[in-house]
C-alpha cells in the first residue's frame, strides 16, 4: 500500500472522529455521551458554549469558549457550572479538563479544579490536567 501525508482539513477531522466513535462504541463496555451548553444573548447571538463527554462516572470537559466581548460576566462560570451539574446528575463522580498554563488554570481552579499533571512546553507555556471531585 502506498500513502501521501498532507494536513487534515475539516472533513478529514469529521471522518476520524466518526471513526473512533464508531470503534470505541464497538469495544467499549460503557457509553460516551457527549453533552453542551451554549449561551446566547436576547437577539440570539452565539456568545459561547462549554462542551463536554460523560463516560462512566468521568467526565471530561473538552471545550469552554466565550465571546471576548462577553468575557467577565460570569458566562463562563455559569457554563461550566451547568456542565458539572448534568455531570453529577449522571452520577459522574469526577471531571478532569486540558488547558494550558495560563488565564485557564486560574480559571479552573477557581471553579475548585486541582492541578493533577503538568509538563513543561516550548517557550515556558505548560500542559496542564486538572480534576474536579462532584
Amino acid at each position: 500500500m502506498s500513502w501521501t501525508l498532507t494536513e487534515a482539513n475539516l472533513a478529514d477531522v469529521e471522518a476520524a472522529n466518526r471513526h473512533l466513535d464508531e470503534e470505541i462504541a464497538a469495544t467499549v463496555p460503557w457509553t460516551v455521551t457527549p453533552i453542551g451548553y451554549a449561551c446566547r444573548d436576547l437577539e440570539s447571538r452565539f456568545l459561547g458554549a462549554c462542551l463536554a463527554t460523560l463516560s462512566g462516572e468521568r467526565a471530561l470537559i473538552t471545550a469552554l469558549w466565550v465571546r471576548p466581548s462577553a468575557r467577565r460576566q460570569g458566562l463562563a462560570s455559569s457554563l461550566v457550572d451547568r456542565v458539572l451539574a448534568r455531570a453529577l446528575a449522571a452520577d459522574v463522580c469526577e471531571v478532569f479538563v486540558t488547558c494550558l498554563s495560563g488565564t485557564a488554570v486560574t480559571f479552573y481552579s477557581k471553579q475548585g479544579f486541582m492541578v493533577v499533571f503538568s509538563t513543561r512546553l516550548a517557550d515556558g507555556i505548560e500542559f496542564v490536567i486538572m480534576r474536579r471531585e462532584l
